[in-house]
This record gives C-alpha cells, structure tokens and sequence, in this order.
C-alpha cells in the first residue's frame, strides 16, 4: 500500500514513508428521527455525509529499510503539513492498494495533525483528515 498527499493540483506532493498497520473510513448519512402522533418515530434517510479517518504512524528521523519515501525527514514531513494546514486548502489523498488500485482519491481537509517524538527520535503523529467538497454553482 502506498499514501500520497498533494496540494494545489499536485504542486507538492509527499509520499507517508510509514504506512498505517490499519485505518478505517467513517462514513456516515445525514439520517434525521421525527417523532409523530400516529406512527412515533420515522426516519428520514438524509443526504450522503462526508467520509473521513485517521492516520497514525510516525515520520522517521533516520533511515529505516522498510521506509516508503526517503525524500524527507520526519521534521520537514511536520513543517510541510503545518505550511499546508496555513495555506487553509484542501488536499488530495490518493491511497493505492499493493495490486495498484485506487482505494482513496479524495480532496480533503486536515482536521487535525498531532505530533510527538518517541525515544527513538522519530515523529509519531496522528492526522486526521475529512472530505472536502468543491461547491458547485447550477
């Protein structure tokens, strides 16, 4: 599997050097509960919620065999994302699967990014992301 994060139709694009064990996607519809007199309550299916999830890996400090992406370290992988968080624009997410298919290809927004260091040095972090919907005039 292999995760690309890019910004402003691929101006800078980074590849996670450290791919999650596991992360599931949240999605969810915008679903709404009426009580009435005669029949309690109804449901009333609601338009498509917007999906989201969560990375949590870590952004090595040294060079790991097994790392996906050599290109920065975990310090410059935190600035990029933190100069992207500022720009306040969506991203694309793009996540292929080992058999080259698209699992994810999303524009989204970070919701949250949380960093730390482990004793090994390496930048751990948690990145939450959710679906980003460009607004469209008709």
């Amino acid at each position: 599997m292999d995760i690309f994060l890019s910004i402003n139709n691929r101006e800078q694009v980074i590849q996670l050097p450290i791919i999650p064990a596991s992360f599931q996607i949240e999605f969810s519809n915008n679903n709404e509960t009426f009580n009435t007199v005669s029949q309690g309550d109804l449901n009333i299916i609601g338009n498509k919620g917007l999906k989201s999830f969560t990375l949590e890996t870590f952004f090595p400090n040294k060079e790991y065999e097994f790392a996906k992406s050599k290109k920065y370290t975990g310090d410059e992988f935190v600035e990029i994302i933190l100069q992207w968080v500022d720009r306040r624009v969506p991203i694309r997410v793009v996540i292929i699967n080992k058999d080259g298919g698209e699992i994810v290809n999303l524009a989204m927004t970070i919701d949250s990014f949380n960093y730390g260091y482990d004793k090994a040095g390496d930048v751990v972090y948690s990145l939450t992301l959710k679906e980003f919907r460009f607004v469209g005039v008709n």
